[in-house]
């Protein structure tokens, strides 16, 4: 079962964020389900353009980190397994 977004480390950040950039926006994400509904959301509302900028850029830096760390695990577990075969 997976989390709900708002449960993941994205959604976490994203929604503190949101309430500390502007108030608007953090009331905008309430129900998105994923990084897609929440730039989505911040695009239409009527939040000033420099927030959703920065907004939806830690949403894209934040995403890149999770996928480079799951990459590393793929990498350090392909190592692991490589070894155990020897």
């Amino acid at each position: 079962m997976s989390k709900k977004f708002k449960d993941t480390t994205v959604g976490q950040l994203l929604f503190g964020a949101a309430s500390v950039i502007n108030p608007t926006l953090g009331n905008v994400l309430q129900g998105v389900t994923s990084p897609k509904e929440a730039i989505e959301a911040i695009t239409k509302s009527d939040a000033p353009a420099e927030d959703k900028i920065k907004l939806q850029q830690l949403i894209y830096e934040q995403q890149t980190k999770e996928i480079e760390a799951i990459t590393s695990r793929w990498q350090a577990d392909s190592v692991f397994l490589s070894l155990e075969k020897k």
